[in-house]
């Protein structure tokens, strides 16, 4: 990795996302290759330290705030995969814990996206699937992403499924 890693740059590559697990390309299916290697961030940081004046991007496996702050003591940034699709809220956690950024209203996030969902062509299951995990750990999350993933196929409005999966919430 280390010559690939020599040669990108020489040719003007400055950044290098490493993701910390290897993929087995036989023997295991796409879900158990997210969790039955190893993650070895050992080898990422390796490569920051050969690579100091490149930036380096450690990808894989980072779920908590703690965790991400440790990564960022080495390297220069961090990917948040599926944690971030899961529990999307966990994104204005980190902006607050690194940079102080205010977290917005979850009802507010919810009534813009309705507004993004009248933009667009696309139907709004489309649109609320990305959305299940936004009330993930409160109480009635169960029914929010029940209503927006079973009920929100017939819906004919986005602001009226909103209204009723958010009744289960607040």
């Amino acid at each position: 990795m280390e010559d690939f890693i020599k040669q990108v740059s020489a040719a003007g590559c400055d950044t290098f996302i490493i993701h910390a697990r290897k993929a087995w390309l036989k023997g295991l299916s796409p879900k158990e290759n997210r969790e039955i290697p190893p993650l070895r961030y050992d080898i990422a940081a390796e490569i920051k330290k050969n690579f100091p004046h490149l930036n380096i991007i450690l990808n894989g496996g980072l779920t908590t705030l703690p965790q991400i702050q440790d990564a960022l003591k080495t390297f220069d940034g961090v990917m948040i995969g599926r944690e971030a699709y899961n529990n999307p809220w966990f994104l204005t956690e980190l902006e607050l814990a690194l940079f102080g950024t205010p977290q917005p209203d979850r009802a507010d996030i919810c009534a813009r996206m309705v507004d993004y969902i009248g933009t667009q062509s696309s139907t709004i299951h489309s649109t609320t699937r990305h959305m299940l995990g936004l009330f993930n750990g409160m109480r009635g999350a169960r029914s929010f992403r029940q209503i927006l993933s079973t009920e929100v196929h017939t819906a004919t409005s986005a602001r009226a499924i909103m209204d009723k999966a958010l009744t289960h919430l607040i």
